[in-house]
């Protein structure tokens, strides 16, 4: 009941604290409305560019037309400008934007007032909830109070009898303990222990005897045997030696060493080639399938002749964009000439990370993404282009069309190092065996965009870096 008066309490004390906070709200709300209706009275700014991206943007987008239009102005007479079809295309855009700028504006300024208005509201209906809230409280502390003087004279009640209660228990103790002094003493010497277990037989014991003995039995018959049999002779093998003539015959030996070409040496077995080539059509849809900036990049890094292990290790240090190339460092150090679509998906993601720092691929944390997330990125890139297989589409298959499509244009074995980096001496020959014309080409006249890239480039279907102004 004291712990229910303690509760009580806090909760009125709580209310309390929560009703002045509540006023206080209210108080701010007030002013802030007020100062808001003000400003818009007299035709001040209520909302700050930073506050809405909108705004923000569209006085970026009307200081940049107007630098513009500035710098078109001190290049040309106003006679010129007001001729020039893009100068009236440009003024018509910043004045547009104006009005966009001032409609937002505005709108903005009554979502303010609206907001603060809500605020204004729901501190009120706050501060008359906790209004009622506290009236109740008072009436059931009141309530409370009266049932707490009768629990109270209940308890002294109840004490008394307790007190009764004690005393008549410490008078049968007393008389108890008087009967037991004239009862005879009876002392007890031992207790009787009960057995839990058969004397005999002990199946344990006897199970273990009958299984050392049968052990100490085999050993003992093994060795007899040993000793009737004697000891084993080597093998005898013949030998016919190469420069004898047969008349010799054969002699015995007793080595059982066999030719090195009898014997049976396991072998490893060879790793397989990469078979699977991408045909034109599917190198398409799977670069369409790639919405993912993250998997699109990989695709294309993939088809310029990038290894998985270099692509995870790429840094934006390694690219240049104005010159156009990437340099690939490691033991297969080289430089990729960067082209469309390639350049324009590296300007996309560049613009993602301003900084262009670290790798080029990263996870949510920053971290270098593994190599394993670079196949799971292919695997469903191609289950989503719907290729036929898409299991055996891995980053190996890749960079195996590249490969065949350097090699179809009949590129020296000495150049592909160049372009794709290492190539195992057995696999290089396989691909070129199966690849390869009989004719060589240079390396400068060698094309290194594959043609379904190039037609996606070309078809606007995946923009280039020039469009993304």
């Amino acid at each position: 009941m004291e712990h229910k008066e303690n509760d009580v309490l806090a909760n009125i004390e709580g209310l309390s604290q929560s009703y002045t906070d509540a006023n206080q709200r209210l108080a701010k709300a007030k002013g802030h409305l007020q100062a808001l209706t003000n400003a818009v009275a007299a035709g001040k700014a209520v909302i700050r560019a930073k506050d809405d991206p909108t705004i923000a943007d569209l006085e970026q987008r009307v200081s940049v037309l107007r630098e513009q239009w500035h710098d078109l102005e001190r290049r040309f007479t106003p006679a010129y400008l007001a001729l020039d079809a893009d100068a009236r295309s440009l003024r018509a855009r910043l004045e547009n934007l104006d009005e966009q700028l001032k409609s937002q504006r505005a709108a903005s300024e009554k979502a303010a007032v609206a907001e603060a208005n809500e605020e204004l509201a729901a501190a009120q209906a706050a501060v008359d909830q906790l209004r009622r809230d506290m009236s109740d409280n008072q009436k059931q502390a009141q309530e409370f109070a009266t049932h707490l003087s009768e629990y109270k004279a209940l308890r002294e009640d109840l004490d008394h009898i307790e007190g009764m209660h004690r005393a008549a228990l410490d008078r049968l103790t007393k008389l108890q303990a008087s009967e037991l002094e004239r009862a005879p003493r009876v002392e007890l010497l031992e207790a009787a222990a009960s057995s839990h277990e058969p004397w005999r037989p002990d199946y344990r014991l006897n199970a273990a005897i009958s299984l050392v003995g049968s052990l100490a039995f085999g050993l003992f018959a093994a060795w007899f045997v040993d000793f009737l049999a004697g000891s084993a002779r080597a093998p005898i093998m013949e030998v016919q030696h190469s420069w004898a003539p047969a008349l010799l015959g054969r002699e015995p030996a007793t080595g059982g060493l066999l030719p090195l070409a009898t014997r049976e040496v396991p072998r490893l077995v060879a790793p397989e080639l990469v078979t699977r080539e991408l045909a034109d059509r599917e190198i398409a849809a799977l670069v369409a399938a790639a919405k993912d900036e993250e998997a699109h990049l990989v695709v294309l890094l993939l088809l310029t002749g990038v290894t998985a292990q270099e692509l995870i290790t790429l840094r934006w240090d390694d690219i240049d964009l104005n010159v156009g190339v990437i340099h690939v460092g490691g033991d297969a150090a080289r430089t990729i000439l960067l082209q469309e679509p390639l350049r324009g998906a590296l300007v996309r993601r560049g613009r993602e990370q301003p900084d262009q720092e670290g790798t080029v691929l990263h996870d949510r944390q920053g971290a270098r993404v593994a190599i394993d997330e670079v196949g799971r990125l292919v695997l469903y890139a191609a289950d989503d282009a719907g290729l036929a297989r898409s299991h055996e589409v891995t980053p190996d298959v890749l960079r195996y069309t590249y490969l065949s499509f350097l090699l179809r244009q009949g590129i020296r074995a000495a150049d592909i190092d160049r372009i794709v980096g290492y190539v195992p001496p057995n696999d290089l020959v396989a691909y070129m065996r199966r690849h390869s014309p009989a004719a060589r080409r240079p390396f400068e006249q060698v094309e290194r965009v594959l043609p379904a890239l190039r037609a996606l480039a070309e078809k606007r279907l995946i923009p280039p870096a020039i469009d993304q102004v």
